[in-house]
């Protein structure tokens, strides 16, 4: 499933690099940063007194095992959201936003063109319009 960070500062996750039990455990944080698309895998490594890390994909290149609980906590508080969701919500913002047009409607208008303004660089980004490197 592919998510996209929402969150204008980066989100700092957990990453595991070896190990199996806390004791052993070699790990390091990770920076995603806004605009960054993640494709979340089924694939895990479970570390005993620690919990699960998901193998992930960031922008179709870096590959990591993140801590699940970190990827869970940036989904509820919105910083992370799934592409759908933000194709969605640009889709239906631009049909309700020609919609106030036709019925001259400043105030909606001026609502969703501001709304509309802060997605479109996600919706373009997840339609591979922006490349990464071009992140704002």
């Amino acid at each position: 499933m592919e998510f996209i960070v929402k969150e204008q500062d980066s989100i700092k996750v957990q990453c595991l690099y070896y190990g199996n039990k806390r004791e052993n455990m070699v790990s390091g944080f990770l920076q995603l940063h806004y605009g960054d698309i993640i494709t979340i895998s089924n694939h895990g490594k479970f570390v005993f007194d620690v919990g699960w890390f998901i193998f992930i994909t960031i922008n179709e290149s870096t590959k990591e095992f993140v801590f699940f609980r970190d990827l869970e906590a940036a989904i509820h508080s919105k910083k992370l959201e799934s592409c759908i969701d933000v194709i969605l919500d640009y889709s239906l913002s631009t049909f309700y936003l020609d919609k106030s047009l036709v019925n001259r409607n400043k105030e909606l208008f001026l609502s969703l063109s501001n709304k509309l303004s802060e997605s479109s660089f996600l919706f373009h980004r997840i339609t591979n319009k922006f490349p990464a490197e071009n992140q704002t």
